[in-house]
């Protein structure tokens, strides 16, 4: 029994391309894992700040916070409805995994609709819409 040489440094040479191949396959992934994990956090915490909203609206009768500006005037920090909505959140109040970003409140229409969004680059079409 005789063994080529050459098919043998081929085989190694392949196996040694699909090592490579899977070692950078797997040192992408975790960082999509951890993006869609930190958009799901957004969600859930946009969704909070929301329900947030409404109820400020219940308790004072029809009143929403007067930190989110009219319609024409386009979107404002949710931080600063902090002292107005954390009395309808339980616990900490929400701010964005990526410390340099916000969420952001606006007023959709004329009629009392909101959406919240987040200023990351990564939360691109991450949004709430009420």
């Amino acid at each position: 029994m005789k063994i080529d040489k050459d098919k043998v440094e081929q085989y190694v040479h392949w196996g040694l391309v699909i090592f490579l191949a899977l070692i950078i396959v797997y040192a992408v992934w975790p960082f999509e894992i951890f993006k869609s994990s930190r958009n799901a956090v957004r969600k859930n915490q946009m969704e909070m700040i929301m329900s947030a909203v409404y109820s400020y609206a219940v308790d004072t009768t029809g009143f929403y916070p007067d930190c989110i500006p009219p319609f024409s005037e386009g979107p404002a920090k949710v931080s600063d409805c902090k002292e107005d909505l954390e009395k309808n959140i339980m616990g900490e109040f929400p701010a964005d995994p990526d410390p340099e970003h916000n969420y952001m409140i606006e007023r959709i229409d004329d009629r009392e609709r909101f959406r919240i969004f987040s200023t990351s680059p990564e939360a691109k079409g991450v949004e709430v819409i009420q």
